[in-house]
């Protein structure tokens, strides 16, 4: 069946999924920001994805919760963005695999959305998922997202660039020097863009009735 596809220019392209960090505890010692790194992350995708695809002046072509003001209702939010996003960037380590409800909640969510091809508007064979190694893990990995191609970056990228990547995730890149860290981001950029340009996620209406999943593993586990 063929599905008119109608971009939401209110959509975000992408949507970054992550385990949050919580604040350390330490005693005397004044608070230090969290999720800095995250935060970049996010910010240079959006700056290459302005230039790729554009974005209303004032305004990111993504989503991380970061975006949303104190008192915002942030659950409603975030489950709308989630479905209505047409890129899941999924930042794998190992609290994203084991710890983290909301990043299982929003792969759970997005990955009941039909993904359609633009040509035609029928139903594809293909994921509208990103998953990036964020930092190297030692837990197994849930049979959902093992299913999923991972990022391998290749635009501007030398080998080097890459094997860094695979044995340090982005995290570790970000330690290695811009040098190293730029190309992936770039490459990353690259790749949701030509996902948003092949593939349309059809929203999903939500009636607020819904649950979702808050571990990853057999349903049931």
């Amino acid at each position: 069946m063929t599905v008119e596809i109608n971009d939401d220019p209110r959509a975000p392209v992408f949507f970054l999924s992550y385990a949050r960090q919580r604040q350390l505890h330490r005693p005397a010692a004044p608070p230090q920001p969290i999720n800095q790194h995250v935060k970049r992350l996010y910010r240079d995708v959006s700056e290459h994805l302005g230039q790729l695809v554009g974005a209303f002046p004032g305004e990111d072509p993504g989503f991380m919760d970061i975006t949303m003001e104190a008192g915002d209702l942030w659950r409603p939010q975030l489950l709308e963005k989630a479905s209505t996003c047409q890129v899941l960037i999924c930042l794998i380590s190992t609290p994203y695999l084991i710890r983290s409800e909301w990043c299982a909640m929003e792969w759970d969510l997005f990955t009941r959305r039909r993904v359609l091809s633009r040509d035609d508007g029928k139903p594809a064979n293909a994921k509208a998922i990103i998953p990036i190694l964020w930092a190297p893990y030692t837990v197994d990995v849930p049979a959902e997202i093992d299913e999923v191609n991972r990022f391998v970056p290749t635009d501007l990228c030398t080998p080097e660039n890459v094997d860094l990547y695979q044995s340090q995730g982005l995290f570790g890149l970000m330690a290695a020097g811009d040098d190293a860290y730029r190309p992936i981001v770039w490459s990353l950029a690259m790749t949701v863009f030509r996902i948003h340009q092949r593939y349309w996620v059809e929203p999903l209406q939500l009636t607020g009735k819904e649950t979702f999943r808050t571990a990853f593993g057999p349903r049931g586990a």
